[in-house]
């Protein structure tokens, strides 16, 4: 004997097996049926939290994009006004190291 158990049936209701064995070739074309719809719909939710999922990390990954943009940006700026800075203390440096005098105290240390 061959039991079959009802998946819409919960836990609490205390839902009693189907016996295959009673069920008429009506009734499991018609529960087939069921199973096939309830699979469909089931699919097809799927499917539609998928593709929301996937427009939020679209969505997601945009911003992410649009940020490192920015970040490159500014951190082109700051390597742009950071290169005269080294050129200036290199300038120094070889200026002081062609001649014999001691090194120049900077300006603002005086």
């Amino acid at each position: 004997m061959f039991f079959l158990f009802l998946p819409w049936c919960s836990p609490q209701k205390k839902c009693e097996e189907a016996k295959v064995d009673d069920a008429s070739v009506e009734s499991l074309n018609s529960l087939e049926e069921q199973f096939k719809a309830a699979l469909s719909i089931t699919r097809a939710r799927k499917t539609q939290l998928m593709m929301e999922f996937l427009k939020n990390l679209e969505e997601k990954e945009k911003l992410l994009r649009e940020e490192n943009q920015i970040l490159a940006s500014q951190l082109t700026k700051m390597e742009k006004k950071r290169l005269p800075e080294t050129e200036g203390v290199r300038a120094m440096s070889s200026e002081n190291s062609s001649g014999n005098s001691p090194p120049e105290t900077l300006p603002l240390l005086k």
